[in-house]
């Protein structure tokens, strides 16, 4: 059974549970009749996201459960999703209790080192890896906060939470990636750093993307950026700026996902005047800002969104060397084949509406490889392996 056979069988499942009729799940879902006719037949080979969510939140249901996420990691030694899990809700973590520490205290260079590691194998892709090391990780710097002092221990320990967040989001587990994400953000509460809290409220509104709480995720995003919006100018703190730029990416993304394209327009314009500050791309807190990042998300949100023609002229590299002898600030070959490749289902995709503009990009990402949804709507976020348009937003 493929995914999206998989994927009608849930629906059909979900819908008779519910004692509903087809017609009565598309009036409730503001669908037609014949969309939940050809989910639930198998008819295409993939949906659009939005119809996905229209669905799932008709019928009371997590998204990610509708299209089938699970943990499909590979086994490496001790990995366990579930004990990742259970690190972050230990009991012991609870307010008035005794404090118990498992793990043995480390250096904070020790655990930054850890922690340098371990996104390496996050965006390589290994969560079997990500899973056995982290709750290992979460104790010992939990051990060193104890023994060392909250802020000698906030960096490593924030991060590592955020991995567990990353992690947690591709396996499904997307309520446990909330608390997690809120653990990682009071952590760094206690850190010098004052734009790395401004970052996590990022992942924070990522997760919120993933569970299709778009309207919270850009009110989340968008009040923190309020908070630390930077000087416009040259002398502005180059890490205030990737952090704010984050947040207004973010912001941009959840705003396409809703459909809200002139919201979206919006977000990546101030994103677009703050990457005009930096000479190139900056990587901070494991969030990537500059002027390539915009422009592979303009062109990510509006080829989703059904506008690839703008996504060609606004999501155009700032960069006059993109090429094969590109500098360092364009976007990634993966990040350029996206934009020829990652095209909506029975939609015109970019190369449709410029083919020569294209061909200066390399295409070095056949279709087949675009990282999908199992539901067929383009996955907008982090992208392990490929390091896609989603690392531009965040490292999740």
């Amino acid at each position: 059974m493929n995914d999206v056979t998989s994927l009608g069988a849930r629906l059909r499942a979900r819908r008779r549970e519910l004692g509903w009729t087809q017609e009565e799940l598309a009036e409730r879902a503001g669908l037609s009749a014949d969309i939940i006719s050809r989910v639930e037949r198998g008819a295409r080979k993939s949906y659009r996201w939005s119809t996905i969510v229209s669905m799932s939140k008709a019928m009371d249901i997590d998204p990610g459960d509708m299209v089938g996420k699970g943990n499909h990691i590979s086994q490496t030694g001790a990995a366990s999703v579930l004990a990742v899990r259970d690190a972050i809700y230990d009991p012991s973590l609870l307010p008035g209790l005794p404090s118990e520490t498992t793990g043995e205290p480390a250096t904070p260079a020790e655990l930054w080192a850890d922690v340098e590691r371990s996104y390496g194998a996050y965006f390589s892709g290994e969560f079997g890896v990500l899973a056995s090391e982290l709750p290992a990780m979460l104790a010992h710097a939990r051990a060193t906060q104890a023994a060392e002092g909250r802020r000698a221990a906030a960096p490593s320990l924030a991060h590592t939470y955020q991995l567990a967040a990353c992690m947690l989001v591709h396996v499904g587990k997307t309520d446990a990636a909330l608390a997690a994400t809120e653990r990682a953000i009071t952590v760094a509460q206690d850190d010098a750093d004052q734009w790395r809290a401004a970052t996590l409220y990022g992942t924070y509104a990522w997760v919120l993307l993933h569970a299709a709480r778009y309207d919270d995720g850009i009110r989340l995003a968008t009040g923190v950026a309020d908070t630390i919006t930077p000087a416009m100018n040259p002398k502005a703190d180059p890490r205030q700026l990737t952090a704010w730029g984050g947040l207004m990416m973010h912001s941009a993304v959840l705003a396409g996902a809703a459909g809200r394209r002139d919201d979206a327009d919006e977000y990546l314009a101030a994103a677009r005047a703050g990457g005009a500050l930096m000479q190139s791309d900056r990587h901070d807190y494991w969030v990537s800002f500059g002027p390539s990042q915009v422009a592979v998300q303009t062109a990510h949100i509006h080829t989703a969104t059904e506008s690839p023609e703008i996504a060609l002229v606004e999501g155009s590299c700032p960069s006059t060397t993109c090429g094969p002898a590109a500098d360092p600030a364009c976007p990634a070959p993966a990040e350029r084949g996206r934009f020829s490749a990652d095209a909506p289902p029975g939609r015109p995709g970019i190369a449709d509406h410029g083919a020569s503009q294209v061909d200066r990009w390399p295409r070095v990402v056949p279709a087949s490889a675009v990282r999908r949804l199992p539901g067929g709507g383009p996955a907008v976020g982090p992208s392990p392996r490929t390091r896609g348009p989603a690392q531009a937003v965040h490292c999740l």
